[in-house]
Protein backbone atom coordinates (compact mmCIF):
# COMPACT_ATOMS: atom_id res chain seq x y z
CA UNK A 1 0.00 0.00 0.00
CA UNK A 2 3.15 2.19 0.23
CA UNK A 3 3.24 2.79 -3.57
CA UNK A 4 -0.69 3.60 -3.57
CA UNK A 5 -0.39 7.08 -5.16
CA UNK A 6 1.83 6.23 -7.51
CA UNK A 7 -0.32 3.29 -8.99
CA UNK A 8 -3.34 5.29 -8.92
CA UNK A 9 -1.67 8.22 -10.72
CA UNK A 10 -0.75 5.67 -13.01
CA UNK A 11 -3.44 4.47 -13.98
CA UNK A 12 -5.08 8.08 -14.16
CA UNK A 13 -2.35 8.50 -16.94
CA UNK A 14 -3.63 5.64 -18.65
CA UNK A 15 -7.10 6.80 -18.47
CA UNK A 16 -6.42 10.19 -20.18
CA UNK A 17 -3.61 9.20 -22.67
CA UNK A 18 -4.41 5.28 -23.85
CA UNK A 19 -7.52 4.36 -24.69
CA UNK A 20 -6.65 0.63 -25.34
CA UNK A 21 -4.61 0.42 -22.33
CA UNK A 22 -7.96 1.72 -20.46
CA UNK A 23 -10.01 -1.52 -21.98
CA UNK A 24 -7.33 -3.86 -21.01
CA UNK A 25 -7.16 -2.29 -17.35
CA UNK A 26 -11.17 -2.90 -17.35
CA UNK A 27 -10.50 -6.51 -18.63
CA UNK A 28 -7.76 -7.07 -15.79
CA UNK A 29 -10.60 -5.78 -13.13
CA UNK A 30 -12.88 -8.07 -14.79
CA UNK A 31 -10.93 -11.31 -14.01
CA UNK A 32 -9.85 -9.83 -10.84
CA UNK A 33 -13.76 -9.79 -9.58
CA UNK A 34 -13.95 -13.38 -11.18
CA UNK A 35 -11.51 -14.79 -9.33
CA UNK A 36 -12.12 -13.07 -6.04
CA UNK A 37 -15.95 -15.24 -6.29
CA UNK A 38 -14.70 -18.25 -7.90
CA UNK A 39 -11.96 -18.21 -4.96
CA UNK A 40 -15.14 -17.86 -2.43
CA UNK A 41 -16.54 -20.87 -4.32
CA UNK A 42 -14.13 -22.60 -3.96
CA UNK A 43 -13.23 -22.34 -0.30
CA UNK A 44 -9.47 -23.04 -0.41
CA UNK A 45 -8.30 -20.50 2.31
CA UNK A 46 -4.99 -22.08 3.41
CA UNK A 47 -4.22 -21.73 -0.63
CA UNK A 48 -4.56 -17.90 -0.35
CA UNK A 49 -0.93 -16.49 0.28
CA UNK A 50 -0.05 -18.53 -2.60
CA UNK A 51 -2.32 -16.65 -4.70
CA UNK A 52 -0.70 -13.36 -3.32
CA UNK A 53 2.22 -14.61 -3.70
CA UNK A 54 2.53 -15.43 -7.05
CA UNK A 55 1.02 -12.21 -8.28
CA UNK A 56 3.70 -10.46 -6.16
CA UNK A 57 6.06 -12.77 -8.17
CA UNK A 58 4.74 -11.88 -11.65
CA UNK A 59 4.73 -8.42 -10.95
CA UNK A 60 8.72 -8.38 -10.10
CA UNK A 61 9.25 -10.88 -12.94
CA UNK A 62 7.60 -8.56 -15.86
CA UNK A 63 9.47 -5.48 -14.62
CA UNK A 64 12.80 -5.72 -16.95
CA UNK A 65 9.98 -6.34 -19.80
CA UNK A 66 8.60 -3.06 -18.61
CA UNK A 67 11.90 -1.64 -18.61
CA UNK A 68 12.98 -2.51 -21.64
CA UNK A 69 10.06 -1.52 -23.84
CA UNK A 70 8.76 1.85 -25.14
CA UNK A 71 4.99 2.48 -24.66
CA UNK A 72 4.34 2.99 -28.15
CA UNK A 73 6.39 -0.88 -28.57
CA UNK A 74 4.31 -2.21 -25.67
CA UNK A 75 1.31 -1.33 -27.30
CA UNK A 76 2.17 -2.43 -31.09
CA UNK A 77 3.28 -5.71 -29.21
CA UNK A 78 0.32 -6.06 -27.23
CA UNK A 79 -2.84 -5.30 -29.23
CA UNK A 80 -1.58 -6.67 -32.41
CA UNK A 81 -3.84 -9.46 -34.04
CA UNK A 82 -1.70 -12.55 -33.03
CA UNK A 83 -1.03 -11.11 -29.30
CA UNK A 84 -4.58 -10.49 -28.96
CA UNK A 85 -6.12 -14.07 -29.95
CA UNK A 86 -3.22 -15.81 -28.54
CA UNK A 87 -3.88 -13.62 -25.05
CA UNK A 88 -7.78 -14.11 -25.73
CA UNK A 89 -7.60 -17.56 -26.35
CA UNK A 90 -6.28 -18.51 -23.35
CA UNK A 91 -8.03 -16.58 -21.47
CA UNK A 92 -11.38 -17.94 -22.89
CA UNK A 93 -10.46 -21.50 -22.07
CA UNK A 94 -9.93 -20.74 -17.97
CA UNK A 95 -12.88 -18.62 -17.80
CA UNK A 96 -15.07 -21.74 -19.27
CA UNK A 97 -12.86 -24.15 -17.12
CA UNK A 98 -13.56 -21.48 -14.09
CA UNK A 99 -17.46 -21.83 -15.32
CA UNK A 100 -17.68 -25.57 -15.37
CA UNK A 101 -16.06 -26.43 -12.35
CA UNK A 102 -18.25 -23.62 -10.40
CA UNK A 103 -21.25 -25.19 -11.62
CA UNK A 104 -20.18 -28.99 -10.55
CA UNK A 105 -19.16 -28.35 -6.83
CA UNK A 106 -21.83 -30.43 -5.53
CA UNK A 107 -22.22 -34.00 -5.75
CA UNK A 108 -19.43 -36.86 -5.85
CA UNK A 109 -16.09 -35.27 -6.58
CA UNK A 110 -16.67 -32.16 -5.48
CA UNK A 111 -13.94 -31.87 -3.30
CA UNK A 112 -11.38 -32.42 -6.63
CA UNK A 113 -13.42 -29.99 -8.32
CA UNK A 114 -13.15 -27.76 -5.71
CA UNK A 115 -9.92 -27.54 -5.49
CA UNK A 116 -9.35 -27.92 -9.29
CA UNK A 117 -11.25 -24.38 -9.30
CA UNK A 118 -8.52 -23.33 -6.46
CA UNK A 119 -5.75 -24.05 -9.38
CA UNK A 120 -7.40 -22.08 -12.24
CA UNK A 121 -7.02 -19.10 -10.90
CA UNK A 122 -4.04 -19.88 -8.06
CA UNK A 123 -2.40 -18.94 -11.56
CA UNK A 124 -2.10 -15.22 -12.51
CA UNK A 125 -4.59 -14.87 -15.81
CA UNK A 126 -2.96 -13.36 -18.73
CA UNK A 127 -5.23 -10.10 -18.68
CA UNK A 128 -4.07 -9.60 -15.42
CA UNK A 129 -1.10 -9.79 -16.01
CA UNK A 130 -1.41 -7.43 -19.17
CA UNK A 131 -2.76 -4.51 -16.94
CA UNK A 132 0.09 -4.90 -14.48
CA UNK A 133 2.55 -4.52 -17.07
CA UNK A 134 0.73 -1.56 -18.76
CA UNK A 135 1.20 0.14 -14.78
CA UNK A 136 4.23 -0.86 -14.26
CA UNK A 137 5.67 0.84 -17.71
CA UNK A 138 3.67 4.00 -16.98
CA UNK A 139 5.04 4.20 -13.59
CA UNK A 140 8.15 3.58 -15.15
CA UNK A 141 7.72 6.31 -17.59
CA UNK A 142 6.09 8.53 -15.23
CA UNK A 143 8.97 8.37 -12.65
CA UNK A 144 12.87 9.63 -13.63
CA UNK A 145 15.23 6.99 -11.76
CA UNK A 146 12.55 5.05 -10.62
CA UNK A 147 14.23 1.16 -9.84
CA UNK A 148 11.85 -1.68 -12.09
CA UNK A 149 12.52 -4.28 -9.46
CA UNK A 150 10.83 -2.16 -6.77
CA UNK A 151 8.21 -1.32 -9.57
CA UNK A 152 7.57 -4.53 -10.08
CA UNK A 153 6.87 -5.47 -6.76
CA UNK A 154 4.96 -2.80 -5.76
CA UNK A 155 2.16 -3.45 -8.82
CA UNK A 156 2.35 -7.12 -8.10
CA UNK A 157 2.10 -6.29 -4.02
CA UNK A 158 -0.67 -4.14 -4.62
CA UNK A 159 -2.32 -6.60 -7.31
CA UNK A 160 -2.65 -9.61 -5.31
CA UNK A 161 -3.82 -7.31 -2.16
CA UNK A 162 -6.79 -5.98 -4.17
CA UNK A 163 -7.66 -9.70 -5.02
CA UNK A 164 -7.82 -10.62 -1.29
CA UNK A 165 -9.51 -7.78 -0.35
CA UNK A 166 -11.85 -8.72 -3.27
CA UNK A 167 -12.14 -12.45 -2.00
CA UNK A 168 -12.59 -12.02 2.04
CA UNK A 169 -16.19 -10.89 1.47
CA UNK A 170 -16.63 -13.61 -0.55
CA UNK A 171 -15.34 -16.19 1.63
CA UNK A 172 -18.04 -14.98 3.85
CA UNK A 173 -20.46 -15.78 1.96
CA UNK A 174 -22.33 -18.73 1.66
CA UNK A 175 -21.63 -20.43 -1.44
CA UNK A 176 -24.87 -20.40 -3.60
CA UNK A 177 -24.32 -16.33 -2.86
CA UNK A 178 -21.37 -16.62 -5.25
CA UNK A 179 -22.74 -18.61 -7.56
CA UNK A 180 -24.53 -16.14 -9.64
CA UNK A 181 -21.71 -13.18 -9.82
CA UNK A 182 -19.21 -16.25 -10.68
CA UNK A 183 -21.40 -17.42 -13.43
CA UNK A 184 -22.41 -14.31 -14.82
CA UNK A 185 -18.75 -12.69 -14.58
CA UNK A 186 -17.38 -15.79 -16.26
CA UNK A 187 -19.95 -15.63 -18.81
CA UNK A 188 -19.25 -12.17 -19.49
CA UNK A 189 -15.34 -12.39 -19.71
CA UNK A 190 -15.77 -15.32 -22.33
CA UNK A 191 -17.89 -13.18 -24.76
CA UNK A 192 -15.36 -10.57 -24.10
CA UNK A 193 -12.43 -12.60 -25.42
CA UNK A 194 -14.56 -13.82 -28.18
CA UNK A 195 -15.07 -10.25 -28.98
CA UNK A 196 -11.85 -8.42 -28.30
CA UNK A 197 -9.82 -9.73 -31.36
CA UNK A 198 -12.28 -8.83 -33.71
CA UNK A 199 -11.88 -5.28 -32.51
CA UNK A 200 -8.32 -5.00 -34.44
CA UNK A 201 -10.18 -5.86 -37.98
CA UNK A 202 -10.82 -2.62 -40.26
CA UNK A 203 -14.23 -1.99 -40.84
CA UNK A 204 -15.90 -3.28 -44.34
CA UNK A 205 -16.50 -0.86 -46.84
CA UNK A 206 -19.83 -0.30 -47.79
CA UNK A 207 -21.00 -2.47 -50.12
CA UNK A 208 -24.09 -2.87 -52.43
CA UNK A 209 -24.13 -6.98 -52.48
CA UNK A 210 -23.96 -8.80 -48.93
CA UNK A 211 -20.29 -9.98 -48.70
CA UNK A 212 -20.50 -12.96 -46.34
CA UNK A 213 -16.92 -13.42 -45.89
CA UNK A 214 -17.51 -10.16 -43.15
CA UNK A 215 -20.41 -12.31 -41.39
CA UNK A 216 -18.06 -15.12 -41.06
CA UNK A 217 -17.08 -13.46 -37.78
CA UNK A 218 -20.05 -12.66 -36.38
CA UNK A 219 -21.04 -16.26 -37.01
CA UNK A 220 -18.01 -17.41 -35.23
CA UNK A 221 -18.75 -15.20 -32.28
CA UNK A 222 -22.50 -16.03 -32.15
CA UNK A 223 -21.33 -19.86 -32.26
CA UNK A 224 -19.30 -19.30 -29.40
CA UNK A 225 -21.62 -16.88 -27.40
CA UNK A 226 -24.47 -20.31 -27.72
CA UNK A 227 -21.65 -22.81 -26.78
CA UNK A 228 -20.66 -20.42 -23.68
CA UNK A 229 -23.93 -20.20 -23.03
CA UNK A 230 -24.91 -23.60 -22.97
CA UNK A 231 -21.98 -24.86 -20.81
CA UNK A 232 -23.30 -21.72 -18.68
CA UNK A 233 -26.62 -22.61 -17.93
CA UNK A 234 -27.17 -26.34 -18.29
CA UNK A 235 -26.76 -27.14 -15.30
CA UNK A 236 -27.57 -23.85 -13.20
CA UNK A 237 -30.94 -25.09 -11.73
CA UNK A 238 -29.72 -28.39 -10.51
CA UNK A 239 -26.84 -26.74 -8.83
CA UNK A 240 -28.83 -24.04 -7.28
CA UNK A 241 -31.07 -26.72 -5.84
CA UNK A 242 -28.38 -28.67 -4.54
CA UNK A 243 -26.59 -25.80 -3.18
CA UNK A 244 -29.88 -25.16 -1.19
CA UNK A 245 -29.97 -28.75 0.03
CA UNK A 246 -26.70 -28.32 1.17
CA UNK A 247 -26.05 -25.12 2.27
Amino acid sequence: MFALPQILSSVGSIFRDHPAGVFALALGVLVLLQSAFALGRARVVIGLPLVWGLLVLAGFLLNPFADATTLPDLQAKLMSFETLTMICVWQLVLACLSLWLGLNLTGPGAGKRSLGLFVVHVIPAPLILVAMLLVEQSMLTGSVGADPEMVGFQVGFFTGTLLLLLTLPALRWRRVANFIPHSLLSVTLALACMLVPGLQDPAPATQAATDFDTLIPLGMVLLGAALVGALGWWRAPRTLIDSHEKL
